[in-house]
């Protein structure tokens, strides 16, 4: 019951499982992205531009207002012709790319594959957790078994000296008697100290392993426990059985998984991609005219890239 009660504590309060299952969060919110990303992406912007474009006459290239061409007045010279534009804007914004190649796809299988390695990290965490809790715990019932046969040794060394002296103030023993009796109590009191100090040593193991601060745990284990033994047999089944049971196994396979899917997104990384974006709002050549509904702006830019020269 003890070392049932020292392993929920391990369970429950270990910080390395804590951090195992921030992992386990972390990857479910990147499986969460992933599967979002490959979604049309919208947002509200407001944007100003403002551009200086030398050697550009719009005026010139589009006409006038009447739709006749402008041309200079006699003897000025367009060499410096330009136009600057200055552009407001205010509306919603909309991106997509498409999956073509499943690049997004894979990337969303691989977050998956992570996950399911989290996970079986965490399991592999907690045998961990429970065989060190089990096996430190085991160490301090059998340093407390052994204290208590040297104490008890020491308590009889410690007559057999005081014998010793005794004969040798009568004269019925010689003075190496004694002092083989006092370094044999020496010894056992050495011994002692020793295994106090790995004693407390277990014991503070015992407290950090469940999260507690050094000393929480004794008064738990104050009275001296049997030592617990092994059961007689263990059903491990088949080698397929107890590989698939293995959370060590299943986090390598997770992570090869994931390592897989990572190398299609590279390779659809390689091929051309195909995108949109839209622009849908209010604006024009002044701040007045974001709040004009008549002054509507429609932007639509598809987009093909390949990166022919990626070495």
């Amino acid at each position: 019951p003890v070392l049932n009660t020292l392993q929920a504590r391990a369970l429950a309060g270990n910080p390395g499982l804590e951090a195992a299952r921030a992992r386990i969060a972390q990857a479910r919110q990147n499986v969460r992205f992933e599967r979002a990303d490959r979604l049309p992406a919208g947002s509200v912007q407001g944007r100003y531009i403002y551009a200086d474009l030398p050697g550009l006459d719009l005026e010139e290239s589009g006409g006038s207002a009447s739709g006749q061409p402008t041309s200079p007045p006699a003897g000025q010279d367009n060499s410096d012709a330009g136009t600057t534009i200055d552009f407001f804007n205010l509306g919603l914004n909309a991106n997509w790319e498409i999956d073509l190649w499943g690049g997004k796809r894979r990337s969303a299988e691989a977050a998956s594959a992570q996950l399911g390695a989290a996970v079986a990290s965490e399991a592999d965490a907690q045998v961990q957790l429970t065989a060190e809790v089990a096996q430190t715990y085991t160490n301090v019932r059998e340093r407390q078994h052994r204290l208590a046969s040297l104490r008890r040794t020491s308590q009889a060394d410690q007559k057999l000296l005081d014998l010793a002296e005794q004969r040798f103030r009568r004269g019925t023993t010689a003075a190496f008697d004694v002092e083989q009796a006092r370094t044999r109590l020496r010894a056992t009191n050495a011994d002692v100290q020793r295994v106090e100090a790995e004693l407390e040593v277990y014991l503070n193991a015992l407290s950090a392993l469940t999260g507690a601060a050094p000393g929480v745990v004794d008064p738990l284990l104050t009275p001296v426990g049997s030592i617990p033994l092994p059961p007689a047999s263990v059903a491990v089944g088949d080698p397929a059985s107890l590989l698939a049971r293995r959370p060590d196994v299943r986090a390598a396979e997770r992570n090869l998984a994931a390592a897989t899917a990572r190398i299609g997104v590279v390779e659809a990384g390689s091929l051309p991609k195909i995108s949109f974006m839209g622009i849908l709002g209010l604006g024009g050549a002044s701040p007045g005219d974001l709040f004009d509904l008549g002054n509507m702006s429609k932007i639509a830019l598809p987009q093909i890239e390949w990166g022919l020269l990626d070495f």
